[in-house]
C-alpha cells in the first residue's frame, strides 16, 4: 500500500503518463496500478490533515481538488473521504469565525451614538459594505446592532440636510437680489451633496431659476 513516503514516485509516474502521447498511453497495460497508488496516496494525505487550522486551507483545497478530478468510479475507493468532508466543514467554520471577527471589530470601533456625524458616514458605509459582503452564516456570528443604530442616525442626519434644503428653497421668492446670495449658495452646496434619489425630493427647478437670477443680478 502506498504511503506518504512513496508520494514523489506516484507523482512522477502520473507526470510521465500525462506527458505521453495518447497512442503510447494505450500501450500501458498496468495503468490501474497508478490509479490504485493515487487513491492510496490521497487517503494517506487525508489522514495527514490532523487538527484543522487556518493554515490547513491550502492542503484541504488541494486534496478536495484531487478528489474531484478522480473518475467517479475511483472516488468510491477513497475510504476516508468522510475525513476530508469533516475537515472542509471545520475549515469553513474557522474562516467564518475569522471573517466575522474582523467585521465585528470594525463595528465595535464605530463611535458612540452621540459622536456620529455626517463626516463619519463614508467610514460607516465601508463597514456596512464589509458586513453585507459576509455570507449568511458569517453574518449570523456578528452583532450588527451598533452598525444598524449608526446607520439609522446617518439617515436622520441626511434627512435633516434635506429638510434644511427644502426650507432654504422655500425662502426664495420670484425676485432675487444679492441679499439672497448666501441662501442660494448654501442651498446649492446641499443639493450637490445629495444622492440622486434624494435630489428628487426637492424643487430643483426653483433653485436653478434662482441661481440664474442671481447670476444676472451680479
Amino acid at each position: 500500500k502506498v504511503t506518504m513516503e512513496n508520494a514523489d514516485a506516484v507523482l512522477a509516474a502520473r507526470a510521465a503518463y500525462d506527458a505521453m502521447p495518447m497512442k503510447l498511453r494505450a500501450l500501458i497495460q498496468n495503468y490501474d496500478l497508478l490509479q490504485i497508488a493515487e487513491t492510496d496516496l490521497l487517503e494517506a494525505r487525508i489522514d495527514s490533515i490532523g487538527e484543522v487550522t487556518l493554515d490547513s486551507q491550502v492542503l484541504i483545497k488541494e486534496l478536495s481538488a484531487q478528489y474531484e478530478r478522480m473518475p467517479m468510479k475511483e472516488q468510491k475507493y477513497v475510504k476516508n473521504y468522510s475525513v476530508l468532508v469533516a475537515a472542509r466543514k471545520a475549515l469553513q467554520a474557522l474562516i467564518d469565525e475569522k471573517m466575522a471577527a474582523e467585521v465585528q471589530a470594525m463595528i465595535d470601533a464605530i463611535p458612540g451614538m452621540g459622536e456620529i456625524t455626517l463626516e463619519k458616514e463614508a467610514a460607516i458605509r465601508e463597514i456596512e459594505a464589509a458586513y453585507k459582503a459576509l455570507t449568511k452564516d458569517q453574518r449570523a456570528l456578528v452583532d450588527a446592532t451598533h452598525l444598524e443604530n449608526a446607520l439609522a442616525i446617518i439617515k436622520e442626519l441626511r434627512q435633516e440636510r434635506i429638510d434644511r434644503l427644502i426650507e432654504l428653497i422655500a425662502k426664495l421668492g420670484e425676485e432675487i437680489t444679492l441679499a439672497d446670495e448666501a441662501i442660494i449658495v448654501e442651498a446649492d452646496e446641499i443639493y450637490n451633496w445629495l444622492t440622486m434619489d434624494e435630489r428628487k425630493l426637492v424643487d430643483y427647478e426653483k433653485l436653478d431659476y434662482c441661481k440664474e437670477m442671481m447670476a444676472k443680478a451680479e
